[in-house]
């Protein structure tokens, strides 16, 4: 077999055990879910007016507070969900 056949292929066997250990475990799924939503709706309605304000003024669109946090924090959040 050739080096991409056995990346292929061991991709695949790595791929069904996360899926059967989370099917398995369905709070742990939850907690994947459910973490950066709550980091989300914390950092963006606890914090998001403070850290707006603080950030120098109105963003790119124009928006100002916690509608420039929530285009700052928003990408933030996705990019350390998926790492």
């Amino acid at each position: 077999m050739s080096t991409l056949a056995h990346t292929v292929s061991d991709t695949s066997t790595m791929l069904n055990r996360q899926l059967k250990h989370m099917l398995r475990y369905p709070s742990l799924t939850v907690m994947l879910v459910g973490m950066p939503v709550v980091f989300l709706l914390l950092f963006v309605y606890v914090f998001g007016g403070t850290i707006g304000d603080g950030l120098g003024g109105a963003a790119v669109d124009g928006s100002t507070g916690r509608e420039a946090y929530l285009g700052f924090v928003t990408p933030t959040i996705l990019v350390i969900t998926i790492t």
